[in-house]
């Protein structure tokens, strides 16, 4: 799973960075050479990622498949007229924008990993998701990053992978991919099991509301503040939120 492959690379810890600016290294021969390695590092990385994602599309949950299937259904008679691109970058928009890249990039918080990134690690999983981002809607990077650039030779490697893949979980295509994952079928939300001493130090809702209670108030009475004619501030006596909720 994605899970196995995020934890080997955050224990490797070795650096990805493609970004010549923030390589530290002043001689040039020695910064392409370090840039070379990483750029080599990074594309594995993202090989091994893509091709878990792609194997496992008879892993997605059922329930997952029938969304996106009326999704593309409903964007194919809009964009009757258009290319593939706009049904595209929808469903990729879906599964990566909403579930994988969020899970690259913060592994702690699907419980992957048990402490925060160190700032390599950090940077390699943001590089991933970059690439794997642009790899969904097959976007070339251009000028803005020009150091990702070498990359679009794997987007272009791998375009009628992603076509075949967003035609696999959008059931336009029949899906004889063999089930690797002991996944449940049901898309519901798991109950996270947090540690009682955590629970105890978290604040109650009335307190987070009244805490600002005050401040609240301070503003209420600073945006009712009435000039009088003679230049002086006036203060107004609806000063508070129950007053003027009454008023």
């Amino acid at each position: 799973s994605i899970g196995d492959i995020l934890r080997q690379i955050i224990k490797i810890g070795k650096p990805c960075e493609v970004d010549p600016s923030r390589v530290k290294e002043s001689e040039p021969e020695e910064k392409e050479a370090i840039l070379e390695e990483n750029r080599g590092r990074l594309l594995e990385y993202v090989r091994i990622i893509w091709e878990t994602i792609y194997h496992t599309t008879n892993d997605l949950p059922t329930p997952m498949k029938v969304i996106l299937k009326t999704f593309r259904s409903k964007l194919e008679i809009i964009c009757i007229d258009e290319d593939c691109s706009t049904v595209l970058n929808c469903v990729s928009g879906i599964l990566f924008l909403r579930f994988f890249c969020p899970v690259i990039l913060n592994p702690k918080l699907f419980n992957f990993v048990g402490s925060h990134l160190d700032e390599t690690s950090r940077r390699t999983l943001t590089l991933i998701s970059k690439v794997l981002l642009n790899l969904s809607n097959l976007t070339a990077f251009g000028k803005k990053e020009p150091y990702m650039i070498a990359l679009n030779t794997f987007i272009e490697a791998h375009r009628q992978e992603v076509l075949d893949y967003v035609d696999r979980v959008t059931e336009k295509k029949l899906d004889f991919s063999p089930k690797t994952l002991k996944l449940p079928s049901s898309v519901a939300r798991p109950k996270l099991v947090m540690n009682k001493d955590v629970l105890m130090e978290l604040p109650a809702t009335p307190y987070l509301i009244d805490r600002y209670l005050r401040e609240t108030e301070l503003f209420t009475a600073l945006a009712t503040i009435a000039i009088s004619r003679d230049g002086d501030p006036k203060i107004l006596q609806s000063a508070s939120i129950e007053q003027m909720t009454k008023n």
